[in-house]
This record gives structure tokens, sequence and C-alpha cells, in this order.
């Protein structure tokens, strides 16, 4: 479906003579897996992971018939750690954990408002960026550092715990595989995924990105940072701080959000399910 809405953008855009089109994609993860001898399961029409895999076939739609493009390749979604179930969760001690299948591998992440700001950003440098690709991120960082952050935000400590891309991909709920495998390619690629993306460009195109308030910086090539910074509080505010609900081992917080809180219990695999269902 997705493709379909593609070339119909396409076309749509190449008919009206449009001047200047901004195509929010991803890469194409399988050619990654190729070269790095991995193996995931293919799912669906031979993709690995169907969504970066399915948007970056649909650039050639908008390449064949010559509209003047950015590929404006995003990053995961601070957002997902609301709405994918993907919050610190709280185990039988009461202790909050973040679980993440990223071992110590770096991330790029960014705010869902800031792909608008950046896409403005870009219009506004005029034809400089047409034809070109642009990698977008808010913040590189490790699950160490994201719990940091979370244990800044939300007041209380929070540990990081790693999980593997096969207990993910085992959880049994809707999507699991395709989450595993996209995990994955964020783990083995990191170099790659997170060295794309580069936060002084962003900086310049978005100043009032989520980068200026996380305080974490590009890692890229290695993507092996030296030391765990102390955080600052960023995208992940107040707004997310009300999704989790106030930090309590008695009384859930009237603002925790039930749907979120199931949803996080759904998805965590049986072996890190906390015993909880209350989300932070």
């Amino acid at each position: 479906m997705e493709l379909d809405q593609a070339a119909n953008a396409a076309r749509a855009a190449k008919a009206a003579g449009l001047k200047h089109v901004i195509w929010s994609t991803l890469e194409d993860t399988r050619p990654h897996f190729t070269i790095l001898g991995s193996e995931p399961p293919t799912i669906g029409d031979g993709y690995k992971v169907p969504h970066p895999d399915a948007k970056n076939e649909a650039n050639a739609y908008f390449t064949a018939l010559g509209v003047p493009t950015t590929f404006l390749k995003t990053s995961f979604f601070y957002e997902m750690f609301i709405h994918a179930g993907l919050s610190p969760r709280r185990g039988p001690d009461g202790a909050a954990t973040l679980t993440l299948p990223m071992g110590d591998s770096v991330m790029a992440l960014v705010a869902a408002e800031d792909i608008g700001r950046t896409a403005y950003g870009i219009f506004q440098a005029g034809a400089r960026f047409i034809n070109r690709t642009i990698g977008l991120a808010g913040t590189h960082a490790t699950g160490r550092q994201l719990a940091a952050l979370f244990t800044k935000v939300l007041g209380e400590p929070v540990a990081y715990r790693p999980m593997t891309h096969d207990q993910l991909r085992a959880a049994g709920f809707p999507d699991a595989e395709e989450l595993g495998n996209m995990f994955q390619f964020f783990t083995d690629a990191a170099a790659t995924f997170v060295g794309n993306r580069d936060l002084n460009l962003i900086r310049t195109l978005n100043p009032a990105s989520s980068l200026s308030k996380t305080g974490y910086s590009s890692t890229a090539p290695n993507c092996n940072p030296p030391s765990e910074p102390e955080p600052t509080r960023g995208t992940v505010d107040r707004r997310q701080k009300r999704a989790y609900g106030a930090v309590s081992t008695t009384t859930p917080s009237r603002t925790t959000s039930p749907t979120v809180a199931r949803s996080v219990d759904h998805q965590m695999s049986p072996s890190f399910r906390s015993s909880s269902t209350t989300g932070l």
C-alpha cells in the first residue's frame, strides 16, 4: 500500500511541477545484512524489515520521474518509548529497568516533531539539498545513556538491561519479528546508520532540535562512546513523564496511561515481563 501511495505522490508532484519535494524515507536493510553476513528471518515479500525496506524502494519513483527531491532519512522515534511498549518497567523488587535489544551499541533517535522542523529548514535552505539524502537524528545514545536520561526525567534510578534480538522476535506480540529484525539492523549496522546522521548538519537545519537539549553528541564512526555523559532533560520531557506516570510502588499515578501500561506489558517477552502491570 505504501509503495502505491509513494508512486501516486511522485506522479502528482511531477504533474504539479513542484520545485522541491521532501520524501521521508529510510535505509534498505537487506544489502546491509548481506554485507555484514547477518541472516535475520525474511518477512513478507522478501523483506527483512518491511517498513524501511519498502520506504527505500519507493525512492525510485521520485528519481525515475525526475522529481526534485530531498530524501530525508529518519531514525528511531523517541515516541516509541510510549506508543510501542518500550518504556521502563518496574520489576518485582520495585526497581525500574529499561530493556532494549541494543547491547552496547549506539542508537540514532529523533523526536517526531523534529522531522517537520528539519524539513522546514531544508526548504528554507533552497536548492542546495535537492537530489541529496539527509540523515536525521536528534541524539546518538547507548542504552545506558537512555536509562540515565530516564533517571534524570523520572527522578529515580532506571537501570539498563539488554535483551537479545531472538528474545524480542519470540515475544509473541504482533510485529515482534519485524521489531527484532529492526533492532538487529540498528545493532549490526550501527556504524553506518549512526554515521549517516550528522548531528552538526541537523543543528544548522533545525536549531531547536532535541540535540541541543540532550547533551549527547555524535560518536561516529566507531559508535563507541568513551564514557556515559551526564544527561540533561531532552525531548523525553513532562509530556512523556505524564504518560509514564509518577513512580510509585503503592498507588499508580492518576496520570499513568492505561493504554501505554497495557501495551508495554503485552509487548514484553514473558521472560522479561514484570510482575507489575503498571508502566512508569
